[in-house]
């Protein structure tokens, strides 16, 4: 994919289901996958030592796979949990009156990271 922009993009419509969905939720979760491999290189080249085809393996297998992404998912379902119960003021820029349920923040994680990889493999 060209760039996490266009994965913003392409979630922008689902955002007419603001009554049902997180849009915090599901615009994070639309770019995640790409931001683990850059918020985790720098640890696993130089820290584990990991080049070439095992870098490139880890990558493909958090941005591109579904067992990645459910992985990716479950991790930022949790972070985001955590910080809206935490930090309540993070929700305060968004005009639009949203579902902060935990069942609207994991539907609307799985369907963003889901977006992601469809707009993956069809690029």
């Amino acid at each position: 994919m060209p760039g996490p922009l266009i994965h913003l993009a392409a979630t922008a419509p689902l955002s007419l289901g603001y009554k049902w969905l997180n849009l915090l939720s599901l615009f994070i979760a639309s770019i995640f996958p790409d931001l683990i491999a850059v918020l985790i290189s720098p640890v696993l080249i130089f820290v584990f030592g990991l080049r070439g085809e095992k870098l490139n393996w880890f990558f493909t297998f958090f941005d591109q796979s579904i067992a990645g992404g459910a992985i990716g998912a479950a991790i930022l379902i949790g972070v985001i949990l955590l910080l809206i119960k935490f930090c309540p003021r993070l929700s305060k820029p968004f005009k639009w009156k949203q579902n902060y349920s935990a069942k609207a923040i994991t539907i609307s994680v799985f369907l963003g990271v889901a977006l992601h990889i469809l707009l993956d493999k069809l690029m």
